[in-house]
């Protein structure tokens, strides 16, 4: 089965994180995530559709920032992929 690129990018990253864990031992990554659906002026938060007061800004610093949005931590690639789903 061929995966598209969030999968292939999951899958990198936490086999990166094991790597880089095992070369420098007591190392601590945290993973989170949030999914929005961005159509036109309506942001959405597809982990929680109730939810309809997400914004996107941008500071000073030009840092995009998102406000409202749920944001899940997970402890592996098999939660993320959950998450997606």
């Amino acid at each position: 089965v061929e995966q598209g690129i969030i999968p292939r990018v999951i899958e990198e990253m936490f086999a990166t994180m094991a790597r880089r864990r095992e070369q420098e031992p007591g190392s601590v990554y945290r993973v989170s995530a949030q999914f929005l659906e961005i159509y036109g002026e309506e942001i959405k938060d597809l982990l929680d559709i109730v939810n309809s007061r997400v914004t996107i800004r941008e500071n000073q610093d030009g840092e995009i920032t998102v406000a409202g949005a749920r944001e899940e931590t997970v402890e592996s690639e098999e939660e993320l992929m959950l998450l997606l789903e």
